[in-house]
């Protein structure tokens, strides 16, 4: 009677193996991740990708000499998009999801270019996928910031013209409020024209943005209400008027309504008018004292 081989030992994905030559797509690595696919294998490293995610594991003698590497893909992964989550297929088969991975394996390519000797052209590639991640991270940075501008903007436009409609504003808020939405639609016309030079940082969230969009169309506001009562305190704009100033309730001139907007666009344009009537409040020479009885 013969005796049977035994049957061959398959590896068990459960079970990651020590070394990384022995690794396989649909196994897992020492971590447990599962490897999806194999992109590039050799005697003295492996590049392989698990769950959109890039990793390589090198031979000892290699390892020293990947500092730049490893700063360079440490900066990738921080401008790559998050991931969806593997309990939505669907978005996992988008655009944005295949040119997550399309960008992961040009990284791949400089990757192995570094192990093979090509440093210099490899880091120059990772170099320039580093500037164009961070160039559209900024770029989706400021139009958030610009989304936060023009969404409390047109609340504002809203809101004022729902008052008209209903007739809730009182005669002599009128004017006000026109001033105060013509300054919200300056200062989103300045975002507008600035927003190319808008310093923003990857590091902020767009949360916060958002917020500071806000705000400038809220300084806005401030701003044009602010101009608008130092016209007609007569404190400025005396030029505009032909006569005596409006009273504090009649309607807005057009000059008013340029200022208005001005105070809105130009975020020193107040400031200096209150710095110019504090200094000439300072250089009026004081009245003379009493005489003595």
């Amino acid at each position: 009677m013969t005796t049977p081989e035994p049957a061959a030992i398959l590896p068990n994905p459960a079970y990651p193996p020590e070394d990384w030559h022995n690794y396989r797509a649909g196994g897992r690595d020492k971590a447990g991740r599962e490897i999806k696919k194999v992109y590039a294998f050799d005697d003295t490293y492996i590049i392989y990708f698990s769950d959109g995610e890039l990793f390589y594991e090198t031979q000892r003698d290699l390892q020293a000499d990947l500092a730049n590497l490893n700063g360079a893909l440490a900066r990738i992964n921080r401008l790559l998009p998050d991931l969806p989550p593997r309990a939505n297929p669907k978005a996992r088969e988008s655009a944005a999801f295949q040119n997550h991975c399309s960008t992961l394996e040009l990284v791949a390519d400089a990757c192995e270019m570094v192990f093979l000797g090509q440093t210099p052209q490899a880091m120059e590639i990772l170099a320039g996928i580093t500037e164009k991640l961070q160039t559209t991270e900024e770029g989706k940075r400021r139009l958030t910031y610009q989304l936060g501008a023009v969404s409390i903007t047109v609340l504002g436009w809203t809101f004022y013209q729902l008052l008209l409609v209903f007739g809730w504003v009182p005669e002599n808020w009128s004017p006000w409020l026109f001033a105060a939405v013509l300054a919200m639609a300056g200062g989103v016309f300045s975002v507008c024209l600035s927003l190319g030079s808008l310093t923003v940082s990857v590091n902020q969230q767009k949360m916060f943005l958002l917020y500071a969009g806000a705000t400038r169309s809220v300084v806005a506001l401030l701003a044009g209400v602010a101009v608008l009562l130092a016209m007609r305190a007569k404190m400025f704009g005396g030029i505009s008027y032909d006569a005596a100033p409006p009273a504090v309730g009649d309607a807005l001139l057009p000059a008013e309504m340029f200022f208005c907007f001005l105070a809105g666009f130009s975020e020193s344009f107040v400031p200096n008018i209150l710095r110019d009537t504090e200094k000439r409040s300072s250089d009026k020479p004081s009245p003379p004292p009493p005489p003595k009885p």
